[in-house]
């Protein structure tokens, strides 16, 4: 580095200073900050009014946003809200106990020995699989339990069982459960 840059490293910098109601001195501090931050923000957000809507909260989070700003801000929260319902699906139904059965039996069948595994191999080997078959594999380790077989078999329309997280539509359109939207949605790249 040249010496300019180092003078630069080396000069003081302006250091921002709290207010008093901010500084921290001690441990019993902590609490009483929390409870003046708080009653600051609620005085920021509510003023006079005793509810807040969507653009005080923008207005709170970028105080210099213009008005134009926070209409497209509120637009993209309603294009956000609309992607989200378009990618929500109803619940699968549960697969009939006979037929959870049924995918039961065939998973017995070629599980001969009674490992309670099976192998992407035989599934190969019996003509039930061709590609396609990570989506199920849980741990991607290229051998299925009862459960990820029944999953991966699963008629189109149903859940494999009350449990599973993945489904399909009655068109055959794969869908999961998203535990942060706290619905099922089609599984991304599959939707319109």
């Amino acid at each position: 580095p040249t010496s300019a840059a180092k003078a630069a490293d080396q000069a003081p910098r302006p250091t921002a200073t709290l207010p008093a109601w901010a500084q921290l001195r001690s441990p019993d501090d902590l609490p009483r900050f929390i409870a003046k931050l708080c009653d600051r923000t609620a005085q920021l957000l509510l003023g006079k009014k005793s509810s807040f809507v969507i653009d005080d909260m923008m207005k709170l989070i970028w105080p210099c946003a213009q008005q134009t700003d926070i209409r497209e801000m509120r637009r993209w929260c309603r294009e956000f809200a609309k992607s989200v319902d378009r990618r929500r699906v109803k619940t699968p139904p549960v697969l009939p106990e006979e037929d959870y059965e049924g995918l039961s039996s065939v998973f017995r069948h070629i599980d001969a020995e009674g490992h309670g595994h099976i192998t992407v191999e035989s599934l190969m080997a019996n003509g039930l699989i061709y590609e396609d078959w990570h989506n199920f594999d849980a741990n991607g380790d290229g051998v299925f339990d009862l459960s990820e077989f029944c999953e991966m078999m699963c008629p189109c329309g149903y859940r494999a069982r009350l449990e599973s997280k993945v489904g399909s539509t009655a068109e055959g359109e794969r869908v999961v459960y998203d535990a942060k939207m706290e619905c099922w949605r089609l599984v991304e790249g599959e939707e319109e």
